[in-house]
């Protein structure tokens, strides 16, 4: 018990330390998006309060079945998806199911909160001090499929380490929708 107060200085000096050299939230990305996020209901929406936010998009020469196909085979992400080691699918894919993945290491446990055939997919996940909103938009294009994926995280971990998670979500996003088109284009 002698050491709490050393704890409790360390916890809140980090704190402190993180929250007032963490990049401004209205920060303005290197590369503009494609074109505007697409309106499409979620049924939960990501928390842009959250200590961490970041939007990516692609455009895919393939049709939005094709992409879709690839995308909502929850069980076949670790073809094609490098960070993705294991992932199950509890039941079918549908509004409120559960599943479990691995990535980068990390357990997550995942929910379903919108599935819209070849248009629209989306669910939150946990895992230790961290809680995620994660959405997919497609929309058909000429010749192709734009992609819009959106991600927000919570929780003690993104808050004190702000800067990490933000930079490791913005490269992991680019990331895996290089290889979704890889995948959807073959």
């Amino acid at each position: 018990m002698k050491l709490f107060p050393v704890y409790l200085f360390l916890s809140v000096y980090a704190l402190y330390h993180c929250v007032e050299n963490a990049p401004p939230m209205d920060m303005q990305r290197e590369q503009p998006l494609l074109v505007s996020f697409h309106p499409h209901v979620m049924n939960e929406a990501i928390n842009e309060q959250a200590p961490v936010v970041e939007r990516q998009d692609i455009l895919i020469q393939a049709s939005p079945e094709k992409v879709w196909a690839v995308l909502a085979d929850i069980d076949r992400w670790p073809d094609w998806q490098s960070s993705v080691s294991s992932a199950k699918l509890q039941g079918a894919l549908r509004e409120g199911a559960v599943f479990n993945w691995k990535a980068g290491g990390i357990g997550i446990t995942s929910q379903l909160h919108t599935v819209t055939p070849s248009s629209a997919i989306g669910w939150t996940g946990k895992t230790l001090g961290a809680y995620a909103v994660h959405n997919w938009r497609i929309i058909p294009q000429a010749g192709g499929t734009l992609v819009q994926v959106e991600e927000s995280l919570q929780g003690i971990l993104p808050k004190l380490f702000r800067k990490k998670f933000a930079a490791d979500l913005q490269k992991g996003m680019v990331k895996n929708l290089a290889e979704l088109k890889a995948a959807a284009e073959l």
